[in-house]
């Protein structure tokens, strides 16, 4: 399901980098990065 957002993302924005970013609540921080679908390099 979050897969499907993050590809509905960037069908509407196909030039641009889509990011996924996992929220630790425990620590009150980011927890893991990753680039689902690299954009256009400028």
């Amino acid at each position: 399901h979050i897969l499907k957002e993050a590809e509905a993302c960037h069908k509407a924005n196909p030039h641009n980098h889509v990011r996924l970013v996992g929220y630790d609540n425990f620590k009150q921080s980011q927890g893991a990065a990753l680039v689902v679908y690299r954009g256009k390099t400028v």
